[in-house]
């Protein structure tokens, strides 16, 4: 996950970055539908975020050196799993609409949180699934189920070649 960073900074990032645009919302509303531009479309280009940019060496350093924002693995693992959340644009924008609320400046917020909220959920990494092994109960079911058809099978054949009441 970004530890270096919260979510106040990116989204403050993405307010600042991101490319909007307004259009008419669709569904019920009256008047306040048909005449305002409240629906909200934000386009983001992550390479575009300077949390996400790719570090340039700097031939003197400050003492006080700026910690990497993200590594490119991360930046990979983030595009990745946002390309699985969001619409992405064949230029590698993410793409959101917000049109819940009926002013646009609330959309817009909406559609920010909602960018921000992904863009954190993407980059958290996978949890590794713990392997188990299987419980004596549920290997003797199998074992129970395993006979069950194998009974099924052998009362299927010819009856005077196998006794079924010999087997069991």
């Amino acid at each position: 996950m970004l530890q270096h960073m919260n979510r106040n900074k990116l989204i403050a990032e993405i307010d600042s970055f991101g490319s909007f645009s307004f259009s008419r919302s669709s569904g019920p509303g009256g008047q306040n539908v048909n005449k305002v531009n409240t629906k909200v479309q934000l386009t983001l280009y992550l390479e575009d975020l300077p949390s996400f940019s790719v570090p340039v060496p700097d031939p003197d350093p400050d003492p006080d050196p700026v910690p990497v924002p993200v590594s490119e693995a991360e930046r990979e693992r983030i595009s990745f799993n946002l390309g699985q959340r969001l619409k992405q644009l064949k230029d590698g924008a993410f793409f959101i609409e917000a049109q819940r609320e009926r002013t646009q400046l609330a959309n817009r917020r909406l559609a920010v949180n909602r960018m921000a909220d992904c863009i954190i959920e993407a980059s958290r990494p996978a949890e590794v699934r713990k392997a188990t092994a299987p419980t004596r109960a549920s290997k003797q079911r199998r074992l129970d189920c395993k006979k069950a058809q194998g009974r099924k099978k052998l009362l299927r054949s010819n009856p005077a070649k196998n006794s079924v009441d010999s087997e069991l």
